[in-house]
């Protein structure tokens, strides 16, 4: 077992044995989204980079869904 899959089950594991409070989950969240991974929407991607909508789109970017929203993982 990868030690990133050992990180990401006991993250999982403590989430569900109710040991951390929201506030830590929203920290946690805002850590990754915002300073790591610098999630962003397509629209806002598109913006900050200059380039047409249908460019962003077949850019070859890593993607992520949260709550039916498409996010491009921008941390290159």
């Amino acid at each position: 077992m990868t030690r990133s899959k050992e990180i990401k089950d006991r993250l999982f594991e403590c989430i569900h044995n109710g040991e951390l409070e929201n506030e830590d989950l929203l920290e946690i969240w805002s850590h990754i989204g915002n300073d790591i991974l610098n999630l962003q929407t397509i629209t806002s991607y598109k913006n900050k980079h200059k380039c047409a909508y249908n460019g962003v789109k077949f850019k070859k970017n890593l993607r992520g869904y949260l709550q039916k929203k498409e996010y491009i993982v921008d941390n290159e």
